[in-house]
């Protein structure tokens, strides 16, 4: 049976052709990884968004994932541009539409910036958005808190962590890269810890606000080649490594659009959105994204 892909992100065929061969890496309820050459291909739904390394299908994800076998051999086809899975299952990529996950850079006015962070805030607050990165509630709201207010005084130790997260984000070269990097990725429960999601929503604010020339994705990039692999799980990994490369989901690229456009009436869909992510995965990256404009100097 021929399945149809409905998206595709543009990181996917250079890894294939590169890469033919490949096997079933891990399966869940609504989707599967697929592994070429050390890369990671995630096929799942469209409505979940369409991960930089990902491919959605127009229908039947959950089904297909029902039928592939962790570890089996996996082939890309490159005269039908299909992912061959079995004898008779594969899924065509021929028609899928081409999606650009890397997030570009944006001039941003503050003041409007500042507007829809208060907006973000009472979103927040009032729907009772829950983080992975502490299990106590009164550290959950202080969290917040310190990320939303301009001059918050860190006294608890998540907050001092936050604080040299924050300070190593914004440039200052007295923060010792590896500590901090050591404390956040792999803190969590899941496929994608919450710091790992906290550090990704933190790069998609550097990218899209930061000076080009913030070396703070270049720091994490090399953690990440020396010890990534064993301080996180293979696909928070994968996350990080494309979030240090200034490419993201198609969900973080869409709010951090909404986040810096003034004309922001679609931003209580964007937060639906986000929060749709994992368990916690939505609210650790909005967190990150926030930190990463509170680094920057925006906040008022």
């Amino acid at each position: 049976m021929e399945w149809q892909a409905r998206t595709i992100s543009a990181e996917i065929h250079p890894i294939l052709k590169n890469n033919p061969q490949g096997n079933v890496h891990s399966v869940f309820n609504n989707s599967f990884n697929l592994a070429f050459g050390g890369h990671l291909i995630h096929i799942g739904t469209s409505e979940n968004g369409t991960p930089p390394f990902g491919i959605t299908l127009k229908e039947g994800a959950q089904k297909l994932a029902q039928q592939v076998i962790q570890n089996e051999e996996v082939m890309w086809n490159s005269v039908l541009d299909a992912l061959v899975l079995a004898p008779n299952l594969s899924i065509s990529l021929k028609k899928a539409a081409i999606t650009i996950p890397v997030l570009q850079h944006t001039e941003v006015n503050s003041t409007s910036i500042n507007e829809i962070i208060r907006a973000i805030a009472v979103e927040l607050t009032s729907d009772n958005w829950q983080t992975g990165l502490t299990q106590n509630l009164e550290d959950n709201q202080l969290i917040k808190e310190y990320i939303l207010t301009k001059n918050f005084k860190p006294v608890q130790p998540i907050l001092k962590e936050l604080d040299k997260l924050s300070l190593l984000a914004s440039g200052d070269e007295s923060v010792e890269p590896k500590s901090v990097f050591d404390f956040w990725i792999g803190r969590g429960l899941g496929l994608t810890p919450s710091g790992d999601d906290l550090l990704t929503g933190l790069c998609a604010a550097l990218t899209a606000l930061g000076s080009q020339k913030n070396s703070f994705q270049k720091k994490l990039h090399s953690y990440l080649v020396e010890y990534g692999m064993k301080r996180t799980t293979s696909i928070a990994l994968e996350y990080l490594m494309y979030a240090t490369q200034g490419k993201f989901h198609s969900h973080l690229i869409n709010m951090m659009q909404i986040m810096t456009n003034p004309q922001n009436e679609n931003l209580h869909d964007a937060l639906l959105e986000m929060k749709k992510l994992g368990h916690t995965s939505g609210t650790d990256t909005l967190l990150g994204m926030l930190l990463g404009i509170k680094a920057l100097s925006i906040l008022e």
